[in-house]
């Protein structure tokens, strides 16, 4: 399982390395993003320039998406939300397909949202980007940027998402082979890491579709 360690580095960077895995969670896992971007700091301090040696395309940040397509990765967390919620509140319509199917109905009712997105691609982007879907779960309820300025608060939002996940990697609904999280390939922080305890309240199914739908921040 690929582990965020965050104590590797100083903890002002902690939103940032948060955000990049959230954006790249392949990337991230390959290390050839934070690599090369300590790669060149370490060139630039050493030389005065930039280092030559690193692959351009290595050094732009994932995280810099464009607005537009902010909406993509919030679907990771939606559907881990919607798949949560049904199952913990005993509803008979559960699993994955059944959050996709639930998102591609109100995705088509908000305005700037993945407008016309269907189902496939919807399964696509969850592909993409389940590693960190507790992690879009938690920045859905709780902005993660908004959490950087105050230490205990990051860690709160850092314990929640971890809640999420261990949810997620415990949940298997009817007729899925796999638990909804898989254990094996979701970002996990490390056991050094000293959390708060900390359970997730989550909304109803049908708060979060209108959420969706209709955003109220």
């Amino acid at each position: 399982m690929p582990i965020l360690n965050l104590t590797s580095y100083p903890r002002d960077e902690w939103p940032g390395r948060l955000w990049d895995v959230m954006c790249d969670p392949a990337g991230a896992e390959r290390g050839a993003l934070f690599d090369a971007i300590d790669a060149d700091k370490m060139f630039h301090e050493k030389r005065g320039r930039p280092g030559s040696s690193v692959k351009n395309h290595l050094l732009v940040r994932r995280s810099q998406l464009k607005p537009q397509f902010m909406w993509r990765p919030l679907v990771a967390g939606y559907v881990l939300l919607l798949t949560l919620a049904k199952a913990e509140a005993g509803e008979k319509r559960t699993g994955v397909r059944a959050a996709l199917y639930d998102l591609e109905s109100a995705l088509q009712k908000r305005v700037g949202w993945g407008n016309g997105v269907g189902l496939t691609e919807l399964k696509g982007i969850w592909h993409d980007f389940r590693s960190t879907a507790h992690l879009w779960a938690g920045h859905s309820m709780c902005p993660m940027v908004a959490r950087g300025d105050d230490p205990q608060v990051l860690l709160e939002w850092i314990a929640g998402a971890e809640d999420l996940r261990r949810r997620g990697e415990a949940l298997r609904p009817l007729k899925q082979k796999l638990p909804v999280l898989d254990p094996d390939t979701t970002w996990r922080m490390p056991d050094e890491l000293v959390l708060p305890s900390m359970q997730v309240d989550l909304p109803p199914a049908g708060a979060i579709i209108l959420e969706i739908e209709s955003p109220t921040s």
